[in-house]
């Protein structure tokens, strides 16, 4: 079998086409025989020189590290303010406010100094406990829960537990506690005590805070007299309006 040469495959492919074209779309198609493009470079384009490719210069760049400016560290410049109630004049900035509550409330008290928070938990109504014995003590207890639920604020202390958290001095001095229950015998056998112990009537005083003695604490659950006694008392002193 003899391989037919690139031009004769050409030509054969040229009336191939034709002839399917006639005959799919009954037409007549001129054709004119040309020779095919030739694969091989032409002499010519051998000979061009060849240029050799452009190097390009890289440029280097260097960053200038800049100093970290430091930061300081110099403390704030607070403003200082202290709470006073006078103006700078020296005049009280509140005198209008204390004359009104003068005239409209003149049982409310009004102090210039703010009570700490130890000084918070002193009670109106101190109960002074020595602990001889559950009933007493239960009896002091039921005194203190009845003043708490009608009248005001009351507790049970031992003295032990006043000269921890405020000693005599700030417990009596701070015009927080309003009268004090307790044995008079017991009380004015601590010698501090006893030194500010002032018999009196109505009520005696501890220094210069109204004082309840009490009598043999055992005798009062029983004795509705007693009981009446002290209950008054409280009433009368703090019995809401």
């Amino acid at each position: 079998m003899t391989l037919s040469s690139p031009q004769q495959q050409y030509s054969e492919l040229i009336s191939l086409t034709k002839e399917f074209i006639e005959q799919e779309y009954n037409i007549t198609v001129p054709i004119q025989t040309t020779t095919p493009p030739s694969a091989t470079i032409p002499a010519t384009a051998s000979k061009a020189p060849i240029e050799k490719p452009v190097a390009i210069q890289k440029k280097s760049f260097t960053l200038e590290k800049k100093p970290t400016p430091r930061l300081s560290h110099k403390p704030k410049k607070t403003t200082e303010f202290t709470l006073d109630n006078t103006t700078a004049a020296g005049n009280d900035m509140f005198a209008d406010v204390r004359d009104l509550f003068t005239q409209v409330a003149p049982s409310i008290s009004i102090t210039n100094t703010l009570p700490n928070d130890t000084i918070a938990t002193i009670p109106d109504v101190a109960i002074i406990s020595f602990g001889k014995n559950h009933e007493e003590i239960e009896f002091l207890d039921n005194v203190a829960k009845a003043t708490v639920e009608r009248l005001t604020s009351a507790k049970v202390i031992t003295p032990d537990i006043i000269t921890k958290s405020w000693g005599w001095n700030t417990f009596l001095g701070c015009g927080k506690v309003k009268l004090i229950i307790g044995d008079k015998e017991s009380i004015i056998a601590i010698p501090e005590l006893a030194r500010i112990y002032k018999d009196n009537e109505p009520l005696d005083y501890l220094g210069n805070v109204k004082y309840f003695p009490l009598n043999k604490i055992s005798d009062y659950p029983n004795n509705k007299t007693l009981k009446a006694t002290l209950w008054n008392t409280l009433c009368q002193m703090f019995r809401k309006q």
